[in-house]
């Protein structure tokens, strides 16, 4: 599904603005970044993240995503 919404844009990439230590889980404030597909127009996402339950193998069990960065925030219980 992110392959198909993304196909729609040019240049399209993840510009990481903070990452959030919260001790057990771990906040991405980030933005999508892209031009809408053969125009010159630009469009920028802020999105946040939670990650948590990392589990032994390195891997996350858990992902959590966000449409601003506060609703990340507030969601793993960290003050702003």
């Amino acid at each position: 599904m992110l392959l198909e919404w993304t196909q729609n844009f040019d240049n399209f990439h993840l510009e990481v603005g903070r990452l959030i230590d919260g001790g057990a889980r771990v906040v991405a404030l980030i933005k999508l970044v892209g031009l809408i597909r053969g125009t010159d127009a630009p469009v920028s996402q802020p999105v946040g993240a939670v990650f948590d339950d990392f589990r032994k193998d390195g891997t996350i069990g858990l992902a959590r995503f966000f449409l601003t960065w506060d609703e990340a925030i507030a969601a793993a219980g960290l003050p702003e």
